[in-house]
């Protein structure tokens, strides 16, 4: 059940798994909400969403790890966020959020033709609140410096700037996109987009790759000594 909110701005918790039924403005009411309950010899981890007007907070929430006996918590991790600033764009949105098509992506994007680049979306596109960050837009492992070919980091976009709307620091209502798309040197892979859809400015741009320096033996080199 829910727990009403306490001071100081503490959020009100509960155990019922509450709908994605997009944004809504009008629900100022910060929540936690159970998402995800494991357990393992005798211990239980509570993973506790954060969501506010209809949406889940990306990266916020609280983690409490329980032991079953006797019942106590061990520890506990919270990235809950008391101050959070909204921002409400209104317009004709430039992606669907129902149906977002390849051929809209690709113009957000502008990655010219979908069929040329192999765009293609990979399911339907989720909502979010999330906060925008300059520094965090792009995969900050791209293009390291000193480096070569795949050993660079994932590789990554030119993006198109945001929309002088978008301010630092502030929450969207943003759309999840992950879609297949082919880059030189990679061929087609995944990614993950965060973008705001009235005014397609993309706020989050990730590649779901993962690069790594390392060798490759034939024979493990224990067993061949």
């Amino acid at each position: 059940p829910d727990v009403p909110c306490g001071p100081c701005g503490s959020p009100a918790f509960t155990t019922k798994k509450l709908p994605d039924r997009g944004p809504d403005p009008s629900d100022t009411t910060s929540r936690l909400v159970l998402a995800e309950q494991n357990s393992l010899m005798g211990a239980t981890t509570l993973g506790f969403a954060q969501r506010l007007c209809g949406l889940q907070i990306w990266e916020a929430g609280v983690s409490v790890l329980a032991q079953e006996q006797p019942p106590q918590v061990v520890s506990a991790q919270s990235q809950y966020r008391r101050e959070v600033k909204v921002d409400w764009i209104e317009g004709r949105p430039q992606l669907d959020p129902k149906k977002p098509t390849p051929a809209a992506l690709a113009k957000i994007l502008r990655v010219g033709s979908p069929r040329q680049f192999a765009l293609k979306i990979n399911g339907p596109a989720r909502w979010w609140l999330y906060r925008f960050e300059r520094a965090k837009r792009k995969d900050p492992e791209s293009k390291q410096p000193g480096l070569k070919g795949r050993s660079q980091g994932p590789p990554t976009l030119v993006l198109p700037e945001v929309d002088p709307r978008i301010e630092e620091g502030v929450h969207y209502a943003a759309l999840e996109v992950l879609f297949s798309l082919a880059v030189p040197s990679w061929g087609s892979i995944n990614w993950r987009a965060f973008v705001e859809p009235v005014t397609g400015s993309v706020l989050y741009l990730r590649s779901l790759v993962a690069c790594a320096t390392g060798r490759v033996y034939r024979t493990d080199p224990t067993v061949q000594t």
